[in-house]
């Protein structure tokens, strides 16, 4: 099963650059996302240099708006 989802929250820490397997980088990073009453935290990833070089560039409590594609 796979959804379309528009997130917007606030960065939660530092971002994290890892390489992958196959030669690649990765950046993690955790959005705090308040929704209706409740408070979540999204753990997110993105393998685009461009939104990995945006991403690595904001600091805690930045606001991010992002989709993930099915």
């Amino acid at each position: 099963m796979s959804a379309l989802a528009l997130i917007a929250g606030r960065l939660h820490g530092e971002p994290t650059t890892r390489p992958t397997r196959n030669g690649g980088q990765v950046t993690f990073f955790k959005l705090r996302v308040v929704n209706g009453a409740e408070l979540e935290f999204w753990e997110c990833a993105r393998f685009s240099d461009t939104a990995r070089a945006e991403i690595e560039g904001l600091e805690q409590g930045a606001a991010i708006t992002g989709s993930r594609l099915p």
